[in-house]
């Protein structure tokens, strides 16, 4: 596991899909609920993401059309999403609790990315400690994010809304990088070396008691005191010295 750790945090740039993580995001899911198997594919795909692309080559906008048309066919796409901060921002509860990697909730913004006729993406990122802070209204923002789904909610005046959404690790706000704070591979090998050390140690002290018991359960003294069919050293003494008198 952890030559597997050293090989990932080589990487630099966008870690692909696994095929694991492809099987998880064929499964369709309902539409009505946020969560489903392939949020947690995306989640686990970009916790390994080294660093994102500076210039994003490769990268494109996404037809936002084609996803709305057919979502499933093209989840997980890696896309450049760009528009104006819509002023939404909050966090997002996971209902599976806590995970011990990205925490218990998403930071969520929405953007404006097509004014005519109006069209919103929504985006997630990791920031299990919420550090992320909301721009001004207005504000552009990109971020490389992997397509998620479409989901059907309801929008603020409680009309059914078809958001697109996607999953993203960091954001450019104004040309400048807003990081979130997730526990990367790095942060996942210090903590096993931690654990490792901290295992080796407790080993160590075991060794060690086990080595000390043994001293002394072999010591003739202690073999003496501790023999029951041993005689008292005392006695044997008094013993010696009446047979040299009697002599």
């Amino acid at each position: 596991m952890i030559a597997a750790l050293l090989i990932l945090m080589t990487l630099t740039g966008v870690t692909p899909l696994t095929p694991e993580q492809r099987a998880e995001l064929a499964l369709d899911d309902p539409a009505e609920q946020l969560e489903g198997p392939g949020l947690g594919a995306l989640l686990g795909n970009i916790l390994t993401w080294q660093d994102q692309p500076t210039d994003e080559t490769g990268v494109v906008a996404p037809d936002y059309d084609a996803l709305l048309a057919d979502p499933l066919a093209h989840r997980g796409k890696l896309c450049l999403v760009q528009g104006r901060f819509a002023g939404r921002a909050r966090r997002y509860r996971l209902s599976g609790g806590i995970h011990p990697w990205f925490g218990d909730a998403l930071t969520e913004w929405v953007l404006l990315v097509k004014d005519d006729p109006e069209e919103v993406a929504v985006v997630y990122f990791l920031d299990p400690n919420g550090s992320m802070k909301a721009p001004p209204v207005g504000t552009e923002v990109q971020a490389v994010a992997r397509f998620y789904k479409v989901w059907a909610d309801l929008d603020q005046e409680g009309n059914p809304t078809r958001y697109l959404t996607f999953v993203a690790r960091e954001a450019n706000v104004a040309g400048q990088r807003v990081l979130s704070t997730p526990i990367t591979m790095t942060n996942m090998l210090i903590l096993l070396v931690v654990m490792g050390l901290i295992y080796f140690n407790i080993r160590m002290v075991i060794r060690s008691k086990r080595r000390s018991d043994q001293d002394s359960t072999t010591n003739p003294a202690y073999a003496m005191l501790s023999d029951p069919t041993q005689e008292d050293p005392a006695k044997a003494l008094e013993r010696l010295a009446d047979r040299r008198h009697d002599s």
